[in-house]
């Protein structure tokens, strides 16, 4: 069960879905919650549901991005995403789309971590950095 702080979080990054394609905020400091895995579920809330989906189930537009084998489908897990660093590279560079760059590595991690996690891979480092993705194969 989620602390009341990081509940709270949650909910905010969730009430960030209707907002449409708009800039990013995000916030820090105390009202980001501590570990990797649910700052990856708020920034998810924050930067990625609004095209992929609350359960990133993905659309004629996005493609999803959990459950099993979601990264094989469409056009998405290209042949060079080997490990969850190949996944880090691209999300930063590509997403989101309209702000490609737009977090720091820290928050990429967390949402990779978290996406990776709800798509049913094998993530057994934590925290994933640049010093770990190596070891968190996708095939």
């Amino acid at each position: 069960m989620p602390t009341p702080r990081v509940f709270a979080a949650l909910l905010f990054g969730l009430a960030a879905l209707g907002c449409g394609h708009t800039k990013t905020t995000i916030v820090s400091g105390d009202d980001v919650p501590e570990d990797q895995w649910s700052r990856g579920v708020w920034l998810y809330g924050q930067s990625c549901a609004r095209c992929h989906g609350e359960e990133g189930e993905g659309d004629e537009d996005a493609p999803k991005i959990f459950g099993p084998d979601a990264l094989a489908e469409k056009h998405v897990l290209r042949p060079d995403f080997v490990t969850a660093k190949d996944v880090f590279e691209y999300v930063k560079t590509s997403m989101p789309p309209t702000e490609p760059s737009s977090l720091s590595d820290e928050q990429y991690w967390a949402v990779v971590l978290y996406m990776l996690k709800q798509g049913g891979y094998e993530v057994a480092v934590e925290p994933l950095d640049a010093s770990s993705a190596g070891s968190v194969k996708l095939r």
